[in-house]
């Protein structure tokens, strides 16, 4: 399914079959029905993907993260069809939404009310004025940009224009929250988002460019 949304191709290293996402900026490793590792970064070259193939051979008992990512890594609520979470480094930063934040944590959930599906994003930082900053500058913007949908009219986009509609943004102190409700598959949403992202996130500062990347 990934494969098929993501346009991916396969990738043999170490005895594990990794799937390039996005132009090779992304590696998807379907291990198990239980486990699906994303690797994403600067670009395929500087991937450490023989070291995660190594470790998933010897199946280690202890995390092979950092303390500070395993303590990240804990707050994410791990009942859901997708969690996860992450540190910000110094280069991502370099992208200005994302420069007030230090680490994030994803996670989905079922509404039982309504039977969709809910995800929810949650970046934590330094300066809670920047915190805040950030948050509304993010919420303008996908406000302009339903605003442009609803002006010129975009043909096939119509769900992610409802997809649109239903983000909501939150910021309080250090921390922020960007959430969505939807209809559908998890999976199916995430892939498109993330190679959206990407290109959302590529901006133009004079002769140089930036880009932000998923952990």
């Amino acid at each position: 399914y990934v494969s098929r949304q993501a346009g991916t191709k396969p990738h043999s290293i170490g005895g594990t079959m990794f799937l390039g996402l996005d132009g090779d900026d992304a590696a998807l490793a379907p291990v198990s029905n239980e486990l699906l590792i994303l690797v994403s970064g600067p670009g395929w070259d500087q991937f450490p993907l023989d070291a995660v193939a190594a470790k998933l051979k010897e199946r280690p008992v202890e995390p092979v993260f950092s303390k500070e990512l395993q303590k990240v890594l804990a707050r994410a609520d791990q009942s859901g069809e997708v969690w996860g979470g992450g540190l910000i480094s110094a280069g991502m930063k370099e992208a200005p939404p994302l420069a007030p934040f230090d680490e994030f944590v994803l996670s989905t959930s079922k509404l039982e009310a309504s039977g969709k599906n809910r995800m929810k994003l949650d970046v934590v930082g330094s300066d809670p004025k920047a915190v805040k900053a950030s948050i509304d500058e993010m919420k303008q913007q996908v406000g302009e940009g339903i605003a442009e949908f609803e002006q010129v009219g975009r043909p096939g986009m119509e769900s992610m224009l409802e997809l649109m509609k239903g983000m909501k943004f939150y910021s309080m102190g250090l921390n922020g929250t960007i959430s969505v409700t939807f209809d559908g598959n998890v999976l199916g949403l995430l892939v498109p988002m993330m190679r959206a992202h990407r290109r959302a996130m590529t901006i133009n500062r004079s002769r140089s460019r930036v880009r932000s990347s998923w952990c």
